[in-house]
């Protein structure tokens, strides 16, 4: 609502007054030791655009088809970062496919899990995996239909650290519930 006119805005009618923002942030920094937090300064959210080619979705499906973890690691940490910033993000990507891309190199890579450069990009997988979630068909056949994907992470709900067995957890419950669903 407009406080001048009181009438409706959209989103896209507002304009964001930086040097206004910058003033409240001295303020804040200047304020400080009254216990007066800075705000943060906004990120400009992903759009389904820039999810699909600047991430690169399907980049992250053809280096897990030729093996390349370096490739998948990078895009995969970035996937994880977007996700973690913003639910708006979270949102995007996952509506853009980044599940069933994430979960094409878990069923790459699970069969080599035991090098420890295929051990680290499974972590940032599952990691990123579940802030995408929930998954999607094309994700649940990927890591469903593969036997060494299922004992992976049957493995590390097992044997890893607390964090990594809940991912583990909530990623099995996801594919067991949207199995019997569907």
């Amino acid at each position: 609502m407009c406080p001048v006119t009181k009438g409706d805005l959209r989103a896209d009618d507002l304009i964001p007054n930086h040097a206004l923002r910058c003033i409240i942030q001295a303020w804040c920094v200047a304020n400080h030791c009254r216990g007066v937090e800075r705000i943060p300064t906004p990120r400009v959210p992903v759009t389904l655009a820039q999810a699909g080619e600047v991430l690169g979705l399907g980049e992250v499906e053809a280096a897990a088809r030729a093996g390349d973890a370096a490739r998948c690691g990078a895009a995969v940490r970035e996937v994880g970062r977007l996700a973690w910033e913003s639910d708006r993000d979270r949102r995007c990507l996952a509506s853009s496919g980044a599940a069933s891309a994430l979960a094409a190199v878990v069923a790459s890579f699970a069969a080599v899990s035991d090098s420890s450069a295929s051990s680290v990009l499974l972590n940032d997988v599952q990691a990123s995996l579940v802030l995408v979630m929930p998954l999607d068909e094309k994700a649940i056949m990927a890591i469903g239909s593969s036997t060494a994907s299922v004992a992976l992470l049957a493995n590390v709900a097992k044997h890893d650290d607390l964090q990594r067995r809940l991912q583990a957890v909530v990623i099995i419950r996801e594919i067991v519930v949207l199995s019997s669903c569907c």
